[in-house]
């Protein structure tokens, strides 16, 4: 990474830098419609007690929970490696964020 970073004309932290901000700018959107939708939930009744929603409230906020929120980190682990290794490295990067995200136990090989 050292090499890289000489060409560019910055240090290994600025490269550091540049790739967890090519993450983050995509992942924005995502965090803001979901919180936005999620939020207009909480307008029209939905709380902590889900029982008292109607079905519009619960289905906007399974949305914004579920569906946008979900999508926060396969996109920012996809995009930190599209900084890293390009376009070939964004759908590689998406789905070991969503594996991560999932929490799935993946066992080491010994």
């Amino acid at each position: 990474m050292q090499k890289s970073a000489q060409k560019k004309g910055g240090t290994a932290w600025k490269t550091i830098y540049d790739s967890l901000m090519g993450g983050l700018r995509p992942m924005i959107p995502f965090v803001a419609g979901g919180g936005i939708i999620m939020a207009i939930s909480f307008m029209m009744g939905m709380g902590v007690d889900e029982s008292t929603a109607g079905p519009f409230a619960k289905m906007l906020y399974d949305i914004g929970h579920n569906n946008a929120m979900f999508l926060m980190i396969p996109v920012f682990a996809g995009y930190i490696s599209y900084t890293i290794a390009g376009t070939n490295g964004l759908a590689a990067g998406m789905v070991g964020g969503m594996i991560v995200d999932s929490g799935a136990n993946i066992p080491l090989v010994r």
